[in-house]
């Protein structure tokens, strides 16, 4: 039976404290970044179910939260300004506290269905589809190592990623066009209009491609073996587009039961891999030019595409930092000491 009103904490209010400060951060080791964007969306639910319901929100009960609730909190959103891809990964993190709310509360089970059944908006072309820094690196680490399989998709991904290639790129790429030795690893790209770039790629993705190389029993300093795919599945001589968006969705399911956490898209496909780069690279200060040379692009015009998602994100923990004055406006919830103050106070420490 659902909480009732009195007192006490409600149902809610102690799954968002279980949610933020022991289950995120013992049992799945998330980042404080991380708890702080969950604790920013869950502040941006409540009180938007808080507005439309007419109760505080110390008062909301899980009852309170419907799919419907979180379909209008979406919506506003989208109004305010942000794109799809920021939509769906406000609804990646209402999902995963849905799923937690569901282990202790069997009441909610209807409810938290819907929520999870809740589908993702397609992202318009010309907006990038990509994935967030922490999503990448639990997508990269799902292959299980332990397998030849698991292995090679490894070292597909983490290239992939590392160079930011097109999938064109990436099905193109030689065992020849790869230097894996000492601390000057990189890849050579054969791109469009017959372009040829290097691009740098880490160790820890050299090691993986070394281990797949070694899988194949190939020597990598053997010359005529040096010609063939850098990466191919049994029986084939090379990976195909879907074969290689095939191997991305099943490690993305891998990753999102492993991380139940993490905001994932619900599908994704190799470009994504290529946008995710070219954004997390220019997250950490990288040159706009720098970031076109090392993608290959033409005119820097089609890099700013990924610089406009940058500076999106940028504005949102902008308006996040200041968030009595958003919130001035609003006499219901300036009413509500405990938990909006519990969710402020995880937004601002982390």
């Amino acid at each position: 039976m659902a909480a009732a009103r009195g007192r006490g904490p409600t149902d809610l209010a102690e799954c968002a404290t279980g949610f933020l400060t022991k289950y995120l951060v013992d049992e799945r080791g998330c980042s404080r970044l991380t708890v702080g964007s969950y604790a920013r969306t869950l502040a941006g639910l409540f009180g938007h179910v808080s507005a439309e319901r007419g109760v505080p929100v110390d008062r909301l009960a899980l009852r309170d939260l419907t799919a419907e609730g979180v379909k209008s909190y979406l919506g506003s959103v989208e109004s305010s300004g942000c794109c799809a891809s920021t939509r769906n990964l406000r609804l990646a993190a209402v999902k995963s506290f849905s799923r937690y709310a569901l282990r202790d509360h069997p009441a909610f089970m209807l409810e938290g269905e819907r929520i999870l059944a809740i589908a993702a908006k397609r992202v318009p072309k010309g907006q990038p589809d990509y994935l967030e820094a922490e999503a990448m690196r639990a997508l990269l680490a799902a292959p299980d190592q332990s397998t030849t399989t698991g292995r090679r998709e490894a070292a597909l991904m983490s290239t992939l990623y590392d160079t930011g290639a097109r999938i064109s790129e990436l099905l193109g790429l030689e065992l020849r066009d790869l230097r894996l030795d000492g601390g000057d690893c990189a890849a050579r790209l054969l791109g469009k209009g017959g372009k040829v770039r290097t691009v740098p790629i880490t160790t820890a993705t050299a090691g993986l491609v070394l281990a797949h190389i070694a899988d194949r029993g190939i020597d990598q300093h053997d010359q005529p073996s040096l010609s063939a795919a850098a990466f191919c599945p049994p029986g084939r001589s090379r990976y195909t587009r879907p074969g290689v968006a095939k191997m991305i969705n099943r490690n993305l399911q891998r990753a999102r039961e492993a991380h139940p956490e993490i905001p994932f898209p619900e599908s994704s496909h190799p470009h994504a891999f290529r946008a995710s780069r070219a954004i997390h690279l220019l997250d950490s200060g990288v040159d706009v030019i720098r970031v076109r040379d090392f993608l290959g692009h033409v005119s820097v015009q089609t890099t700013e595409i990924y610089l406009r998602v940058t500076t999106e994100q940028t504005r949102e923990a902008v308006r996040a930092a200041y968030p009595a004055l958003v919130e001035a406006s609003d006499p219901e919830l300036r009413k509500d000491k405990d938990l909006m103050e519990f969710l402020r106070d995880m937004c601002r420490s982390q």
